[in-house]
């Protein structure tokens, strides 16, 4: 994509640029890929708590994206849309893995808190000496490995909820239900991680 087709892309709003690329425009995909790519591979990191995998699920993720899009019927945000098959791929790729697979950490970013006051503890500091960072990666991997753990439907609404901190609006439009349902749904999965997470010490 030159300079020029970069900065008109990066003008127009998703589902302009949805529909420039239905018409056959790529540089338009190219430019949705950049505003998505960082959110989409985020969230497959923490659903399926290995980084070659996420990379591969992200990837496909747009693969899906790009051969489908001629079906958008914009309904709903090119995000959601795209969340959706992220999900869906998430999801058979944890049923298709075995369930006892050493689960790998390289990175977890701080959870945002949730909405009833609880959130995994962690060392506020980034900046902090040798063991503190060893905590916090301890902590990080204690996470991954118990959000590995919980049914997809459970770790996806934390996951969106709790580290991507999307409304429950939105996650109402990725899971096609009402905002109700989001919410009891989340508090259940929140109940089942801190319960997971309680083998580590208090919480």
């Amino acid at each position: 994509m030159s300079a020029e087709e970069r900065a008109d892309a990066a003008a127009l709003d998703d589902h302009e640029l949805v529909r420039n690329c239905q018409r056959g425009d790529r540089a338009a995909f190219d430019e949705l890929m950049l505003r998505h790519q960082a959110r989409i591979f985020n969230a497959a990191c923490r659903l399926l708590g290995d980084i070659d995998e996420a990379e591969e699920v992200a990837q496909d993720t747009f693969v899906r994206a790009y051969r489908g899009i001629g079906g958008f019927r914009f309904q709903s945000s090119f995000f959601t849309w795209l969340y959706r098959i992220l999900l869906n791929l998430a999801a058979n790729r944890r049923k298709a893995r075995a369930r006892q697979r050493r689960i790998r950490v390289d990175s977890l970013d701080r959870m945002a808190e949730g909405d009833d006051g609880w959130a995994p503890r962690e060392p506020a500091d980034r900046t902090c000496d040798p063991e503190q960072e060893l905590e916090r990666r301890e902590l990080a991997q204690q996470i991954e490995q118990c959000l590995a753990e919980l049914s997809h439907d459970h770790a996806a609404v934390v996951v969106m909820r709790d580290v991507q901190g999307m409304s429950y609006e939105e996650i109402a439009g990725v899971l096609e239900c009402s905002v109700g349902t989001v919410k009891s749904r989340l508090h259940r999965a929140r109940a089942e991680l801190r319960k997971l997470m309680s083998r580590y010490g208090e919480w």
